[in-house]
C-alpha cells in the first residue's frame, strides 16, 4: 500500500514539473507597463504570450527591442516586403487603407517605410504616446527579436485574446 501511495505521489510531482516547464516554454507573461497599447491593453495589465515565431498582421507581439533594451508588445503593422505608409497618422499597407477601430488616439505622423526579409513594423494603439517603429533609429523589429503572440490577458481579468481574422476581418482586405 506505501509503495502504490509513493508511485502515485511520484506521478502527481512528475505531472506538476511537467506542467511547469512546458509552460515556462510555451508561454511567457508579460506586464504592460505604459499606455501606449491603450484601450486595447491598460497599462498594468498582465497578458500571457504564447512563443512563436508565427505571427500576422494586427497580432499583438512581444519582441525584444535592441534599441530600447527592453521587451515590448505593440500590434503587428508591417510584415516582410510591405510598404507602409503613414500620412497624417493614416496608415496604408501596400497602397491600401488600413482600418483600425482598435487604435484609441491618432498622431499625424507622417512617412514611408519598406518593410526588409525577416522584419516587422509595430505600432501602439494610443499613437498621440507610443513608443514604436515611427520613433526608432531602426524602426524594424527582425524576426529574431520576436518572442510571440498575446493569447490572453491574466489581469485585471482573465480573457482570451481572439485570432487576428477575427478580430479584424474586414480591417485589412485586398
Amino acid at each position: 500500500m506505501a509503495r502504490k501511495l509513493w508511485i502515485v505521489v511520484l506521478f502527481v510531482l512528475s505531472a506538476i514539473l511537467f506542467v511547469f516547464f512546458m509552460c515556462g516554454s510555451l508561454f511567457v507573461r508579460i506586464t504592460v507597463p505604459s499606455g501606449s497599447m491603450e484601450p486595447t491593453i491598460p497599462a498594468g495589465s498582465k497578458l500571457l504570450v504564447r512563443r512563436g515565431k508565427t505571427v500576422e498582421r494586427g497580432d499583438l507581439v512581444m519582441f525584444y527591442s535592441d534599441e530600447e533594451s527592453c521587451y515590448m508588445i505593440k500590434r503587428l503593422i508591417g510584415e516582410p516586403g510591405d510598404i507602409i505608409d503613414i500620412r497624417q497618422g493614416t496608415v496604408y499597407v501596400n497602397g491600401v487603407f488600413l482600418n483600425e477601430p482598435y487604435v484609441g488616439s491618432y498622431s499625424e505622423d507622417s512617412g514611408i517605410y519598406c518593410i526588409p526579409e525577416d522584419s516587422y513594423f509595430f505600432l501602439g494603439d494610443n499613437r498621440a504616446d507610443s513608443d514604436d517603429s515611427r520613433e526608432w533609429q531602426n524602426p524594424y523589429v527582425y524576426k529574431g527579436q520576436i518572442i510571440g503572440r498575446a493569447v490572453a490577458f491574466i489581469s485585471p481579468e482573465f480573457k482570451i485574446i481572439k485570432q487576428t481574422e477575427d478580430l479584424y476581418a474586414e480591417t485589412y482586405s485586398n
